[in-house]
């Protein structure tokens, strides 16, 4: 039995979890009209209601669950472009403006029956369909991609990094056999942070961005001049091109890698460690991934103090298997990333 959880928007979800079976006996008892390949499949439920897909060929006999509508295309229409139809804004924008029922909001059938579509010749629909499916499968294999990596980058870091009270991680690249040393990061490093800033000294735009915990890694909403920010820069603190610089407040342990453009970043909220290249950054950026701060655990307060991170200890390596990890997911993670921005 086919259920709204198989129903994506243009695309047939096909997992076994979403897919209720039954017996022979009790379909043949239903007396339910069949699924077919082919078929339009629309849910009249959230989230959100109205989204499509076209029934894929499954070898097996199907119905679907009373809250899926079924649409068969007429000989003049053809299922590949009625879909991607059915997948825009405007027809969305319909079925929203048409919701019905109390708390379980569900589009009607008679209401998907009143749609209008417009569409031109058999041969131009086939064609629309043709191209913009394209485009869907361009789509969904980066998803599928871009998930497959995350998982793959999830599982490394598990095993690339010893668990505790081990001085080895699981996984190692060749060569590499010594046991890792722990320390206390306050041990090997010391703590830096930006001058403090105060609201007066901020407008909403300036020459240099001003990094709140708020718009830390995305965009600035505040700037500061640039005579304060070079006169800031040469008297106090100031990160290196690569330091990666940590959320302290909010959604802690958050990094950002310092790019060496001209920017601000607000005092005890945002932090990066001086460890004078004891630790090389780009595996410090992956051990942030999964470190266990010393003294939160379990505590309500979402706040880094320099305690809790200078007390926090680090397995590390030697410096060239710290590189060659730091290499590793450093790929992962541009992999990630190109697969979130194509196509």
């Amino acid at each position: 039995m086919i259920q709204t959880g198989n129903i994506g928007v243009t695309e047939f979800i096909d997992k076994n979890d979403n897919a209720k079976w039954i017996s022979k006996e009790t379909f043949d008892k239903l007396h339910c009209e069949k699924v077919f390949p082919g078929d339009i499949l629309i849910s009249r439920l959230p989230e959100p209601a109205g989204r499509a897909c076209v029934v894929p060929t499954m070898g097996t006999e199907m119905i679907t669950a009373v809250d899926c509508t079924i649409v068969r295309t007429a000989h003049d229409c053809s299922n590949i472009f009625l879909i991607q139809f059915l997948s825009t804004q405007g027809y969305f924008n319909d079925v929203n403006a048409a919701l019905a029922g109390g708390t379980r909001q569900r589009i009607s059938r008679s209401n998907l029956a009143s749609f209008s579509v417009l569409t031109p010749s058999l041969n131009e629909q086939e064609a629309i369909g043709t191209f913009l499916n394209y485009f869907d499968n361009l789509i969904t294999l980066h998803q599928r991609e871009y998930d497959k990596t995350l998982n793959i980058k999830k599982a490394m870091l598990e095993k690339m990094f010893p668990k505790n009270g081990e001085d080895r991680p699981e996984i190692r690249f060749a060569g590499f056999t010594d046991a890792w040393e722990q320390r206390k990061l306050g041990e090997i490093a010391s703590i830096s942070m930006n001058r403090r800033i105060f609201k007066e000294q901020t407008t909403e735009t300036g020459d240099i961005p001003f990094f709140k915990i708020g718009t830390f890694g995305g965009k600035p909403d505040a700037y500061i001049s640039r005579d304060l920010f070079e006169e800031y820069k040469a008297k106090y603190p100031y990160p290196k091109v690569g330091d990666i610089l940590i959320s302290a407040s909010g959604s802690i342990g958050r990094t950002v890698e310092y790019s060496g453009k001209d920017e601000y970043f607000q005092d005890s909220n945002i932090v990066w460690l001086n460890h004078e290249d004891r630790i090389d950054n780009s595996f410090l950026k992956f051990f942030y991934a999964v470190v266990k701060w010393m003294g939160i655990e379990g505590s309500t307060i979402k706040r880094l103090y320099n305690d809790n991170i200078l007390n926090t200890k680090i397995c590390l390596p030697s410096i060239k298997e710290q590189q060659q990890i730091g290499i590793f997911f450093t790929y992962l993670d541009n992999l990630i990333t190109l697969h979130q921005r194509e196509p």
